[in-house]
């Protein structure tokens, strides 16, 4: 089966943390990571477990989203058993 639009982004605002926390739970999704591309004007989140898990990407565009994400990563790093954030940062 394939999943349509698994890449379209998704406000950081509608993500259902209960069920966020249900995937970190999967066999399989041991290490928790979310990489997260900074541009200018938006950060794109991406959190992954494996080359083949991972959540859809997550869009932060507002000043006020940035503390959304920050409680998202603090609630994934207490429920996870291996976390880490990777960085791309572009521009100059």
């Amino acid at each position: 089966m394939v999943i349509r639009r698994a890449y379209r982004r998704v406000s950081v605002n509608e993500i259902d943390r209960q069920q966020l926390l249900e995937l970190t739970k999967e066999p399989g999704n041991p290490d928790t990571v979310p990489g997260l591309d900074i541009a200018r004007h938006e950060i794109v989140a991406c959190l992954r477990w494996d080359q083949d898990h991972f959540e859809r990407p997550w869009k932060i565009i507002d000043l006020k989203e940035i503390g959304v994400l920050v409680e998202l990563c603090e609630l994934l790093k207490s429920h996870c058993t291996g976390f880490s954030i990777g960085l791309e940062s572009i521009g100059t």
